[in-house]
């Protein structure tokens, strides 16, 4: 027997056992087998970590219910910014009051796209600290997340909804006060229902797919905002596509089908990838026909556009190639 600075051994050669104690834990083994508990785990194997429970004689993981309810409200999320994607596209109908030309049309088109993406910056900003804000204070995320009612979210998706329709009828009115401010309370309540992700899907994963989107969005705002081919074709063609996807991902939320979710994420991905070059040039089209409309005004209706496009290519990305928790 030998007892050194906490630990201590005791070996028996009748009962052929080696047992040892170290700092909080033990080993235990024997002719027939071993046993082993650790920080996490209860003495008959069965325990609680991170939500989920494990229970060695099944082999198996089991998900805790809460757990489950959010992955599925992240998938009914990402189905219903689709839907706000297709409300956007379909909304501006009207032509132009003129069209300018020359160097008039180059000043106005790079004020337009300068406030577009600095708008969206600035929307994507506030999404992100609305989103941490709820999950980090108490009282909002009892209030969201904390009672399990899916009343309160359904208020924040409602709301969300009339927000769009609100702030797109003050921006045909060129109404620059009342825009600002229902498109800032839309992306607040955006930012309120973006919190899911952060009760589904690790914080790492989130980090590296926003930075892919980043990447990504940018390349391909660049090439819209650079080219000089009329995309106005390629339009009905992602609209056709963003309604397939958006009445697949409704039925999948039902049937709960892997392979359909891999599908709609990877025909979401190319949708939105193409509807970022496409908004781009429709914004380029837009500064110099709608010359009625402010420059302010037309770059709060950009930036919703791009904001809508950077947001579904987010979130089909996380979708596809996220850890969840």
């Amino acid at each position: 027997m030998e007892n050194n600075n906490g630990y201590y051994n005791d070996q028996n050669q009748q009962g052929g056992y080696y047992q040892q104690n170290q700092q909080g834990g033990y080993y235990q083994q024997g002719q027939q087998g071993y046993y082993q508990q650790q920080s996490g785990y209860t003495a008959n194997g069965q325990g609680y970590n991170g939500g989920q429970q494990y229970n060695q004689q099944g082999g198996y993981y089991q998900q805790d219910q809460r757990q489950q309810s959010q992955d599925a409200y992240f998938d009914q999320f990402a189905a219903q910014q689709t839907a706000m994607q297709g409300m956007n596209q379909g909304f501006y109908q009207q032509s132009g009051s003129a069209v300018l030309t020359g160097a008039a049309a180059e000043e106005r088109t790079r004020a337009v796209l300068t406030r577009s993406f600095g708008f969206m910056f600035i929307a994507l900003m506030l999404t992100g600290i609305v989103a941490l804000a709820t999950i980090s204070s108490s009282g909002m995320y009892e209030i969201f997340w904390g009672t399990g009612s899916a009343v309160p979210l359904l208020i924040v998706m409602i709301a969300n909804f009339a927000l769009v329709i609100a702030c797109q009828s003050a921006m045909t009115k060129d109404n620059v006060a009342v825009s600002a401010v229902l498109f800032g309370l839309f992306v607040i309540t955006n930012g309120i229902m973006m919190s899911v992700i952060f009760l589904a899907f690790q914080l790492s994963s989130i980090a590296t797919i926003f930075f892919m989107t980043g990447v990504i969005f940018g390349v391909m705002a660049a090439i819209g905002a650079l080219t000089k081919i009329d995309l106005t074709s390629m339009g009905s063609v992602l609209f056709v596509g963003l309604i397939g996807i958006l009445i697949a991902s409704i039925v999948n939320i039902f049937i709960g089908s892997s392979i359909v979710d891999t599908v709609v994420c990877i025909l979401g991905i190319v949708i939105f990838i193409g509807y970022t070059v496409y908004d781009t040039a429709k914004i380029k089209q837009m500064a110099v026909a709608y010359t009625s409309m402010s420059v302010t005004t037309l770059g709060m209706l950009g930036a919703m556009t791009l904001y809508l496009d950077f947001e579904n290519l987010f979130l089909k990305l996380l979708q596809l190639f996220g850890k969840r928790k």
